[in-house]
């Protein structure tokens, strides 16, 4: 059986300093189960974030579903509301493609690196 199917999601948040942003550093399958398993974390991450400003790093997600494209979405929507901004950065290719044909590249402030991050923010 391969690893990635049997990968639970986690997330580790983490908040810089001068920052002005929480990161949530997200890994595994963003399927159903995986997303069962973040969720919660993900709705207090997004209600702590310093000013409303949000990374989701999913540099260690391998794949991505609808549900998981909802959680993000509902994640984005919690922080608008706050007059905040998510921003999801370094998607694995395969997430990439996902995110592309959603349609959600802008809305989602889609970036790779610490300077796009950054630039995502201004």
């Amino acid at each position: 059986m391969n690893n990635d199917t049997n990968t639970r999601a986690t997330v580790r948040v983490e908040t810089v300093a001068g920052a002005g942003h929480a990161t949530a550093h997200v890994s595994g399958r963003l399927d159903a189960a995986g997303v069962a398993a973040i969720e919660g974390a993900m709705a207090r991450t997004a209600e702590a974030a310093p000013g409303g400003r949000l990374v989701i790093d999913l540099a260690g997600v391998p794949y991505l579903a609808s549900v998981g494209l909802r959680l993000l979405m509902l994640v984005a929507r919690t922080l608008e509301k706050r007059g905040g901004r998510l921003v999801v950065a370094n998607p694995t290719d395969e997430v990439a493609v996902v995110l592309a044909v959603a349609g959600l590249e802008k809305p989602l402030r889609v970036c790779s690196g610490e300077a796009a991050v950054a630039k995502a923010f201004a």
